[in-house]
C-alpha cells in the first residue's frame, strides 16, 4: 500500500526530503523516525523534510499509510546509517518425524546473480565443514538445548550475505527470523554461557533475553593516515627484531583507504572508501600486515577523509556480525578533511558497538596539541610500544562475545543493566533503578 521513493545510502545527517508513493485509497501518510512521528502528508506531492540529526547515528525510518477511516493500511521500513548487503540469504531447516531439525537448505539472491566464491557455516560458534552449502546435513545435537546456526556467503567485490537460525531448546519448531547482534566485553569471564545473560538486557525499555551468544571470528579494520606511512616503514624495520605477539586464531585484517573516490548517483554525491579485502592474520605476517603491507595505492591522490573512512569501516564490520575493532593510525595532527568530526564518528561507532583504537607514530606532536577529538591516542614508536599496543588490541578482541536477539532492532535501543558482570562496548548501561523506571514507563504507554 506504500513504498519509499527516497532511498538513503551512505552516512545521512541533517535534513533530507523523504518521498513516498502510496496506493489508491490512502488519505494520510505518517513518517516515523525511531518510533516518534516527525511528519505527516495528506495529499500530493507525498514528500516531507525530515531531520536526521547533526551527527550520524543509526535510525529506523517508517512510512505508515492510513485510509479515510483512520485504519492503517500499510507500513514500510528503511534502516538509515546501517549497511544493507546487495546479497541476501535464507535458511530452511527440514524436520524429521520427531520434529528434530536434520537437514538445512540454503537459498540466496545477489544483485549480480553470482555464485558465492567462499562459504562459511558455523554451528554454536564453531566451524562446521560443509561440502555443498546449498543443502547439508546437521550433525547430531542435543535437542533439549538451544542451538545457533550461521551461514555466510562471500561474493565478489566483498559482498557478503548472512543467514542465521535458532533451533532446539524451548522452540518446538525452528526459528528463522531476522536477528540483531550486539557485542559485549566479558572481561575475565571468557566461559560465559547463554544462561548467564538472562534478565540482563532491555530492548526499547522491555526485558528481552538473547537467543544465542558466540565467540566466532574477529576482524580488525585499519584506517591509516598516509602521512604515517613513511614512519611505519621505518618502525617496521626496527620492530622486526622484537618478534611478534601471537596472532589470535581466526582473526582477519582489512585496510580502508583514507582518500575516497567520488560517485554521483542522480543528484546525490557519494564518497566511497575502497578497501584491501580480508587478510587472515598469522604470527609470521603480523607486523608486516599492520605496518608494511597494503599501503594505500599510489594512484590515490587528493585530500584525506580519515574520520569518514573510519565510519565506513565500522559500518562494514557491523554488517558482518563479528568481534571487531576499528584501528586508526595517525601521522601528524591536521591531516583530516572529513565532513564529520572525529568526536561524532567516535559516538557513531559507539552506538554500533564498534571499539575504536587510535595509534600514532607522532606522539610528541599529539601531546602538544591542546584539543583533539579522537579521545585517547596510543603512541606506537619505538617498537616496544607497538608490541604492547598490539598485545592490548588482541586482548580486547579475546574478551568480546557476539550476542544475538530475535527481531530487527536499533543497536542503541539495546541496553544492559548496570549490575551485569559484562558491559556493552558502545551504547551504554542502565542501573537497576533506571532500567526499572524505563521499563515501567514503556509499559504505561
Amino acid at each position: 500500500m506504500i513504498t519509499f521513493i527516497s532511498l538513503f545510502l551512505g552516512l545521512i545527517v541533517g535534513e533530507y526530503p523523504v518521498e513516498v508513493q502510496p496506493t489508491e485509497g490512502v488519505v494520510r501518510v505518517e513518517i516515523v523516525l525511531d518510533g516518534a512521528p516527525v511528519a505527516e502528508m495528506t495529499a500530493e506531492p507525498w514528500v516531507s523534510m525530515v531531520n536526521f540529526g547533526a551527527a550520524p547515528l543509526p535510525h529506523r525510518l517508517e512510512a505508515v499509510a492510513y485510509d479515510s477511516a483512520g485504519t492503517e493500511t500499510g507500513r514500510v521500513t528503511q534502516w538509515i546509517n546501517l549497511v544493507r548487503s546487495p546479497a541476501e540469504a535464507s535458511l530452511n531447516l527440514e524436520l524429521d518425524p520427531e520434529g528434530i531439525s536434520t537437514r538445512v537448505a540454503v537459498t540466496w539472491e545477489a544483485v549480480e546473480g553470482e555464485t558465492p566464491r567462499n562459504t562459511r557455516v558455523e554451528l554454536d560458534g564453531a566451524l562446521l565443514p560443509v561440502e555443498n552449502v546449498e543443502q547439508f546435513e546437521l550433525p547430531r545435537y542435543d535437542p533439549n538445548q538451544l542451538h545457533f546456526l550461521r551461514v555466510e556467503l562471500d561474493f565478489a567485490d566483498e559482498v557478503v550475505a548472512v543467514a542465521e537460525a535458532t533451533f532446539g531448546g524451548f522452540y518446538t519448531d525452528s526459528v528463522n527470523t531476522e536477528l540483531t547482534s550486539v557485542v559485549i566485553d566479558v572481561g575475565r569471564d571468557r566461559k560465559m554461557e547463554l544462561s548467564d545473560l538472562s534478565g540482563q538486557f532491555l530492548i526499547a525499555g522491555k526485558l528481552q533475553d538473547p537467543v544465542a551468544v558466540e565467540k566466532g571470528s574477529a576482524e580488525i579494520m585499519v584506517v591509516r593516515d598516509v602521512q604515517a606511512q613513511p614512519a611505519l616503514r621505518t618502525l617496521y624495520s626496527k620492530a622486526r627484531s622484537l618478534g611478534s605477539p601471537k596472532a589470535p586464531k581466526d582473526t582477519f585484517l582489512r585496510h580502508y583507504w583514507t582518500r575516497p573516490r567520488e560517485s554521483v548517483v542522480g543528484e546525490r554525491r557519494y564518497l566511497l572508501h575502497p578497501h584491501s579485502g580480508d587478510q587472515q592474520l598469522y604470527t609470521r605476517n603480523l607486523l608486516s600486515s599492520f605496518l608494511a603491507d597494503a599501503m594505500q595505492p599510489s594512484n590515490q591522490r587528493g585530500i584525506q577523509h580519515i574520520a569518514g573512512a573510519s565510519a565506513v569501516a565500522g559500518m562494514a564490520s557491523v554488517s558482518r556480525n563479528r568481534r571487531r575493532v576499528v584501528l586508526v593510525v595517525l601521522g601528524l595532527p591536521g591531516g583530516d578533511d572529513s565532513f564529520y568530526s572525529a568526536e561524532s564518528i567516535r559516538n557513531y561507532l559507539g552506538a554500533l558497538d564498534v571499539p575504536l583504537e587510535v595509534w600514532t607514530t607522532e606522539g610528541k606532536a599529539w601531546r602538544q596539541t591542546p584539543v583533539h577529538q579522537w579521545g585517547e591516542i596510543v603512541e606506537v614508536e619505538p617498537g616496544y610500544r607497538l608490541y604492547r599496543a598490539i598485545t592490548q588490541l588482541f586482548k580486547g578482541l579475546e574478551n568480546q562475545r557476539v550476542v544475538w536477539f530475535a527481531g530487527r532492532h536499533l543497536p542503541q535501543d539495546i541496553k544492559v543493566k548496570q549490575s551485569a558482570s559484562f558491559r556493552r562496548l558502545g551504547a551504554g548501561r542502565l542501573s537497576d533503578e533506571a532500567s526499572s523506571r524505563e521499563r515501567d514507563s514503556k509499559q504505561k504507554r
